[in-house]
């Protein structure tokens, strides 16, 4: 694992956290990437090879300091991405309980600090209500029935 401190250089502006880690750093892994895996990676993201100047791309790439864990905590350069301007909000939004267990499992995996380990645990995730999603399977039926039954592909 790693503990990543990265600076907001740059950044005009910045979402308000739901819970805030203790230090200003984030932990994770370090991963080096062949070129392929790399374009790849970013692919997955949303960013593509050549789309730096698009204003519509969600992500700037960002180069940052990363000290690993263990006796060799020399900071090395790495590349992670950040959200630009026009996308975020004035909160960060909950995650999802599944996309929060997989970062739980994640650091877990990777042995992070248990202090960080217990930011996870702690951190809140998106609850959707009875009510709303009864709303939303009952809108996702009528769609697909209503589509299925006129033919009209396009509305689902």
């Amino acid at each position: 694992g790693i503990d990543d401190e990265i600076s907001s250089a740059g950044s005009s502006s910045r979402s308000k956290p739901l819970l805030s880690y203790k230090d200003d750093e984030c932990h994770g892994a370090l991963i080096k990437l062949s070129a392929q895996d790399y374009e790849k990676v970013m692919r997955s993201e949303g960013v593509g090879a050549n789309d730096g100047d698009n204003p519509n791309q969600g992500y700037d790439e960002i180069v940052v300091t990363a000290i690993p864990y263990g006796t060799n905590r020399h900071p090395v350069q790495a590349v992670a991405l950040r959200a630009r301007e026009h996308v975020r909000l004035e909160k960060d939004p909950c995650p999802s309980p599944r996309y929060m267990d997989i970062l739980r499992e994640g650091a877990k995996e990777l042995g992070l600090k248990p202090c960080y380990q217990e930011f996870l645990s702690n951190h809140p995730v998106q609850t959707v209500s009875p009510l709303l999603r009864k709303i939303a399977i009952t809108n996702l039926v009528w769609t697909a029935t209503l589509s299925f039954r006129l033919k009209i592909r396009q509305i689902s």
